[in-house]
């Protein structure tokens, strides 16, 4: 073991025993590696404890002169402290009847925090006079209980802890220091998140045994954690980076939670066996989903009130809830019964009916004595949604299920699993609503799959495969079935692929995939249930989304929002703004939102004079729950995803007194890209350009869109009547939550059938796979749909016939203006506009993460024809675009003529087609981009995912911004993510088509052969030689050199089948593996030609017939890389081919002018590139044919002194490449290699005249180096691409050439 790792060992040890000495400790305020990594740990001399023991004494230690405790134990001066305050530095707490203070306040040396540029003052007066502080400290009448409620401090009968906390919020100042006399408290309270604290009590640090408690307490708050560390180490940033660090304990609660999930199934196998019910099988006939929805809402329910009892959201110090009904009592209680009766645990059951009793209550409200539980309804406390879980309340579904014998052994290994974390008990409250709301995603996209054998789950899935699948496949085929089932590695399946062919019993295959078992599971034997990730779950997987990610993205997505609305915004103007998330997960992106305009409209409250504070609770939480009815919007089509997002938001603004149903209106179900606007449901058409005239009475739709409208608008206005500073009571005690579930029911009721015929209109177009077929079936909706309209009677309707409603449709459709009718029908006072009912205003502004998916993975979710659809409705749109362009194209569509949107999006939305579809769309029809990030890696570890960030605006709320990229400022920001103007894209040049090529697509591993099965077939017969070639492709290419990649393709060419049958050895095996393969394929050439490849690429072998050598690339590749290889091989699929002898091309093509280019128009995965020679070759601008001998020798030069590198190292060509780019190689051979690189990219530039260009380093060099060589080569190509062009389409007639260097 290294020292560093022991020295890390005793520090984690050090501070893990005092934090287990400091009592009570009350959310998240230091992170043990936050501690570590700064280093912090220290023991003090004996004499400073004495001194403190001296101060405080011994028997019964108590502190009553502070500013001595300050000067002599933590360090400070008499100047560091104030008891001067600023005459706002007070919060008047007007119910209760108490002005709130600080005793003394630590002054702030240097500026306070720069405020965000472009945004409106959101500060209020006492914050405003505590910016000149860094700590507030509150000095409370000795023993008085720092947890009890009092009055002693002043008249509002409160906890001295509750009262400093709102201080602290209130001023923003977000440390601050409580004594008691008996103790010291640090709180911690940072604006808008969860507030934590430690306790140091006196009597505990003057022990022997306190010493370490009384180490920590100094280290912590000693003056030198404000002014003698590092900015990095001071205290203020090691209590934000623990904050931040709190993405470790999401992960690592996601794990146990999904392994709670696993428990509760076996608890109710068991359960059925037991008790010798068919409850389960029962259950499983509804569907897998509705089993695995049911253990997932148990497993939701369990962690959503842990939070809420965490966070005083529940009654916990009430009874009987305390004792009788507490998740946490009850684990106290299981805890304490297994060590009393550890043998009997699996034979009790009082725990699952107390679970139980719990839920209902939750949904429908309990009074007992002082108890008083409103009804929380809402459906993920439905007792009827999964009745086999024991807890139905209706007839019919008590009928359907009893309550299940789950054992208290069950209950209690699923709590230890939510209640601890590596072994320390986890308070629920340090952690924020995003990180809840990311470990509920976590837990979607499963479902439950019984075993047919014994099964083992295997890494980095977490699929489960059964034995008996892996033998039913063919020998050879084995390997690759579990890369395509359960996504193992190529390295794993190239390892296991001999193994599992020689497999012929159930063990040998257990015994082959022991390695690839995930850590923590067991082989499960034949029958059992287990938790099966869906097939999006395994593309997707799930990462948490931190507020370092959000926040700055809600920020400046709605910057330019608030700057159009002035420097100082009416509450009114801001609780009118329209705020979405198209694809809102769990909600991470609308819950910022929440906090960023809540803050916004406090501000403004304290502007306009009309803030009353409530002694019961926090303003900024009334404003919260406001801007959450009236302004927050979301969809997602998981309908998992919106109970989630409604109890993240219900969370957020502590709505205690709110429904889980509150949000009803404003986050639903549905697919944000399938829908029909208005123009589209009136023309009856998804494409309404091409209809010369409406097809459907606009009188009937007005009708119904108005008598929706009224309904919805009395929920906008009922919350801001019950939250607003003005707060008008409800008359005939009403329940707000039931008359906004009754509006809410109407406002639907009323366009009911409006949403029935706007889905016939999509279901038409996904009714068949044919433009004329589509539209045959348009027109045959449309008439039996305009028959029934025909028959309506002074303005009403008949029922709608039951062949209309029968009318298929998908079952997620989403058409936003009748969802939500008060944003879209164009007379909403405009925000953004003077509040002018301009038709104009529809949605403000865009948040989120839409999904990322490419076009494969778009038809395997949303099945054949939602592509078609995509592009149908979003003109020009690539069929190759990543789904996340066309959520772009969505919301800019929704944005109306004005507004702006902040999103997370693949990495590749600046790349191709997906760029085509969606950015460049967007800037040529008047978008702005004013931020971007153009990759980055999720800040999360472990995710091994890069995004880009984009923001854009229109309108109005365009004017006047500044791009930033990367974080700077530039003139420009391009739909290329480049800080350089717009430009039209390259041309292909007829000078190269035809020089590149994609190797062959096999389609069927049963083609490849080893060297020995080559050596056996050989032996067999010599003339299986003409028909068997080495096989190349990427890895091929790169990788270092091993036997174990010589491969071999058997290649019939174009031939016939009979003429195939000449070699009986070689059709034999590929009818045997490649033709079953190939009949269950839709392509009917590649069924009906099964013994050839689906693409065998003639042209290509045609153009290296009469050549000894050729370039090529792999397709997906880390680095840009070029080698010659020989012209006799078969090439596959992942190899781009070029077919040139020359020297010089090498020299062009390995060149960094090349790989901008390259870089700028293929596209990525992840950070790798994806080189693309339609869009990177074909329009490169090659240098002319007058330099070629200078960049001949060259290029015979980099590849001599290249090919010597790699063979005295024994490496291929990625490890050259990496050890070229890595600056911590320094050996001189590397150094070479890396100087004839240099040397390559100038005698490019020489050759095209280009000499002004200054080529950096090519390992070290700066970002701004780099920056300036690829704008300045960029811009050149670009003008280079033009010229060429031109000259190509008028041969008589040359360009003028530009006025800076040589461009021909």
């Amino acid at each position: 073991m290294s020292g560093q790792s022991l020295g890390g060992d005793v520090e984690r040890r050090y501070h893990q025993t005092w934090m287990g000495m400091a009592q009570p400790i009350e959310g998240l305020v230091v992170s043990i590696p936050v501690l570590e990594d700064a280093q912090c740990m220290q023991r003090l001399p004996v004499s400073a404890q004495s001194r403190f023991v001296l101060l405080a004494g011994r028997d019964a230690p108590r502190v009553t002169d502070v500013p001595r405790f300050l000067r002599e134990v933590l360090g400070y001066t008499e100047d560091d402290f104030t008891t001067r305050f600023p005459e706002d530095l007070q919060l008047d707490i007007a119910e209760g009847q108490q002005t709130l203070k600080p005793t003394r306040g630590l002054l702030r040396r240097g500026p306070p925090p720069a405020k965000p540029e472009g945004l409106p003052d959101d500060s209020t007066h006492i914050s405003r006079a505590a910016e000149g502080f860094s700590l507030l400290t509150w000095e409370l009448p000795v023993g008085l209980d720092l947890d009890k409620k009092e009055d002693t401090t002043g008249a509002w009968f409160y906890e001295p802890t509750a009262k400093f906390d709102r201080l602290l919020r209130a001023a923003r100042v977000p440390i601050g220091l409580l004594f008691n006399g008996d103790s010291v408290r640090l709180v911690y309270a940072p604006h808008g998140e969860t507030s934590g604290h430690i306790t140091f009590r006196f009597k505990d640090l003057v022990t022997a045994g306190g010493r370490p408690l009384f180490d920590a307490m100094v280290m912590l708050l000693h003056a030198r954690r404000f002014f003698g560390v590092l900015p990095e180490h001071q205290l203020p940033s090691l209590l934000e980076q623990s904050r931040r660090r709190q993405a470790d304990v999401t992960d690592e609660l996601a794990d146990q939670v999904l392994e709670a999930l696993g428990i509760l199934l076996t608890g109710f196998e068991t359960a059925a066996e037991r008790d010798g019910s068919r409850a389960l099988d029962d259950a499983l006939s509804r569907g897998e989903a509705h089993v695995y929805g049911g253990l997932l809402s148990t497993l939701l329910r369990l962690v959503f009130i842990l939070y809420a009892e965490d966070r005083g959201l529940l009654p916990v110090g009430q009874e009987p809830y305390r004792d009788d009904l507490s998740v946490k009592a009850l684990h106290a209680q299981l805890v304490e019964d297994s060590s009393q009766y550890p043998d009997s645990m699996n034979r009790r059951f009082g725990a699952w009916p107390r679970l139980l009793a719990l839920f209902r209550c939750i949904y429908l409200g309990a009074s007992h004595d002082k108890l008083q539980m409103p009804a929380r309804r809402g459906q993920l406390f439905d007792p009827d949604e999964f009745p086999f879980l024991g807890d139905a309340s209706s007839v019919d579904a008590e009928m359907e299920a009893r309550v299940p014998p789950i054992d208290d052994e069950t209950v209690l290994q699923v709590l230890e699993r939510l209640v601890f974390l590596k072994g320390q008990r986890l308070s629920f409250k340090s952690l924020d609503v995003e990180q809840i709301g990311s470990v509920y995603e976590g837990l979607m996209g499963f479902h439950v799959k019984r075993l047919t054998s014994a099964g083992v789950c295997l890494k980095p899935s977490k699929v489960w495969v059964c034995v008996d699948d892996v033998l039913a496949q063919p020998a050879k085929r084995r390997a690759a079935w579990l890369e395509e089932e359960a996504g193992l590695d190529a390295k794993a399946v190239k390892a296991l692929s001999k193994a599992l062919e020689q497999a012929s019993t159930q063990q040998m295959v257990l015994t082959a995939l022991e390695p690839y078992r995930v850590r923590g599971t067991e082989t499960q034997r034949a029958s059992q249930w287990v938790l099966q990730p869906g097939d999006e779950r395994r593309r997707t997987s799930s990462h948490y989304t931190p507020r370092s990610l959000s926040a700055p993205i809600v920020r400046r997505a709605l910057e330019p929002l608030l700057k159009t609305m002035g420097p100082q915004p009416s509450s009114e103007r801001l609780l009118n703004l329209k705020i979405c998330d198209p694809a809102m997960g769990s909600g991470a992106f609308l819950v910022e939102s929440c906090r960023f305009l809540a803050d916004q409209v406090v501000a403004a409250w304290t502007r306009e004079g009309v803030l009353q504070r409530d002694k019961h609770e926090d303003e900024v939480m009334r404003a919260r729950r406001l801007v959450a009815q009236r302004c927050l919007y979301g969809v997602d089509k998981n309908p998992w995803a919106v109970k989630l997002a409604k109890l993240s938001l219900w969370l957020v603004t502590l709505a205690k007194t709110e429904p889980f149903t509150f949000l009803d209106h404003a986050l639903k179900c549905g697919d944000s890209l399938v829908g029909l606007d208005l123009e589209q449901l009136q023309a009856f058409h998804w494409a309404p350009a091409s209809k010369k005239q409406s097809e459907l009475p606009w009188a009937f739709i007005s009708q119904a869109l108005k008598s929706s409208l009224e309904k919805r608008e009395e929920i906008l206005q009922l919350a801001l009547d019950l939250e607003g500073p003005a707060r008008k009571p409800l008359q005939l005690d009403l329940e707000p939550g039931r008359m906004k579930e009754g509006l809410l029911r109407d406002a639907d009721s009323a366009l009911g059938d409006i949403k029935r015929i706007a889905n016939a209109c999509v279901g038409a177009f996904f009714a068949h796979g044919s433009d004329k077929a589509r539209e045959k079936e348009r027109v045959r909706r449309l008439d039996l749909i305009g028959t029934w309209l025909s028959k309506a009677k002074n303005g009403v309707l008949p029922p709608m016939p039951a062949d209309i409603a029968a009318f298929s449709s998908p079952s997620s459709t989403f058409h936003w203006p009748l969802e939500f009718p008060e944003v879209f029908h164009g007379r909403r006072p405009d925000p953004l506009d003077n509040e002018q009912p301009n038709k104009a205003a529809w949605v403000d502004g865009f948040v989120g993460n839409p999904p990322f998916a490419g076009k494969n993975a778009i038809v395997e979710t949303g099945g054949e024809n939602y592509l078609p659809w995509l592009q149908a409705v979003h003109e020009g749109a690539h069929g190759n675009a990543d789904l996340s362009a066309h959520f772009f194209r969505r919301a800019f569509h929704l944005l109306g003529e004005h507004g702006s949107f902040g999103f997370i999006a693949t990495n590749t939305i600046a790349q191709g087609d997906t760029r085509a579809t969606g950015l460049k769309h967007l800037v040529d029809h008047g978008g702005h981009l004013y931020d971007a990030v153009r990759s980055m890696k999720w800040p999360v570890d472990g995710a091994n995912v890069s995004v880009s960030v984009v923001h854009l605006a229109k309108g109005h709320v365009s004017l006047n911004l500044e791009p930033r990229l990367e974080g700077l400022f530039v003139k420009h920001l391009n739909s290329r993510l480049r800080g350089k103007p717009e430009r039209a894209d390259p041309v292909a040049l007829t000078a190269n088509i035809g020089k590149s090529f994609q190797g062959s697509i096999v389609l069927g591993m049963g083609f490849v052969l080893s060297p020995e099965q080559r050596a056996t077939l050989v032996s067999k017969s010599s003339k299986n030689a003409a028909r068997i070639f080495r096989y190349v492709g990427g890895e091929e290419l790169n990788s270092d050199p091993s036997p174990e990649l010589e491969r071999h393709v058997i290649n019939f060419g174009q031939m016939e089948l009979l003429e195939a049958e000449r070699w009986p050895e070689l059709i034999r095996i590929v009818r045997e593996l490649v033709k079953p393969e190939r009949d269950k394929v839709k392509d009917r050439g590649a069924k009906q030609c099964w013994w050839q490849f689906i693409r065998p690429r003639p042209e290509l072998y045609q153009a290296l017939r009469p050549l000894g050598r050729c370039l090529a690339t792999s397709r997906h590749s880390k680095h840009l890389i070029f080698s010659w290889q020989p012209s006799s091989v078969v090439f596959s699929e992942a190899v781009i081919v070029v077919p040139v002898e020359q020297s010089h091309w090498l020299t062009a093509l390995q060149s960094r002018v090349h790989e901008v280019w390259a870089r700028l128009l293929s596209s990525s995965m992840r950070n790798d590139l994806r080189y693309a020679p339609s869009d990177c070759f074909e329009t490169f601008p090659f240098p002319n044919s007058a330099s070629t001998s200078a960049l001949d020798a060259i290029g015979e030069r980099l590849h001599f002194e290249r090919s010597q590198y790699m063979q005295a190292q024994n490496i291929g060509l990625t490890t050259t490449y990496n050890r070229l780019k890595d600056k911590s190689v320094t050996d001189t051979s590397t150094q070479c290699l890396r100087d004839l690189h240099v040397a390559v990219d100038q005698a490019v530039l020489e050759a095209y005249g280009w000499t002004d260009i200054h080529v950096p380093p090519y390992c070290g060099a700066t970002p701004k180096q780099l920056e300036a060589f690829e704008d300045e080569v960029l811009d050149r190509l670009f003008d280079l691409n033009a010229q060429r062009a031109h000259e190509e389409a008028h041969p008589a007639a040359r360009r003028p050439s530009k006025s800076r260097a040589q461009t021909a």
